[in-house]
């Protein structure tokens, strides 16, 4: 009997640790994913290969904990605000800003490169941002 119920809770010491280490991992993994975002990114509006737009710059501050800020520079003056960010894909994620816009925009880095869609991702692009 002593034997019988020491190997019932090995087996079940064993089996809550296994889970316990699964459950880590795909934290690790999430976090891993968030880092590649967590920054400052800034540049200029993007109106076509040959067109200089330097009058429009674009900042956002992505945080570990899915939120940011955005200050955006023009002629008319500086405007910030903040959003909520979800990664959706290792190197993708979309961007919903709380009253500042009324759209979310889409973004794909490529190395230190960020650019921002608003209509999907590789569609219409607004943006292209540099890690600072």
């Amino acid at each position: 009997m002593k034997k019988c119920c020491f190997i019932l809770s090995l087996t079940l010491g064993l089996f809550v640790s296994v889970l316990s280490f699964t459950a880590c991992s795909s934290d690790d993994d999430e976090n891993e994913t968030k880092s590649i975002v967590v920054g400052t990114w800034s540049g200029y509006r993007y109106d076509g290969p040959d067109k200089d737009n330097k009058n429009r710059m674009l900042m956002l501050v992505f945080k570990s904990d899915g939120y940011g800020t955005i200050t955006e520079q023009d002629d008319r003056g500086n405007r910030s605000g903040s959003f909520q960010y979800v990664m959706e894909g290792s190197n993708k994620g979309k961007i919903r800003f709380d009253g500042y816009v009324e759209f979310d925009y889409f973004f794909v880095i490529e190395g230190n490169q960020m650019k921002v869609y608003d209509k999907g991702y590789g569609e219409d692009i607004d943006w292209i941002l540099t890690k600072e």
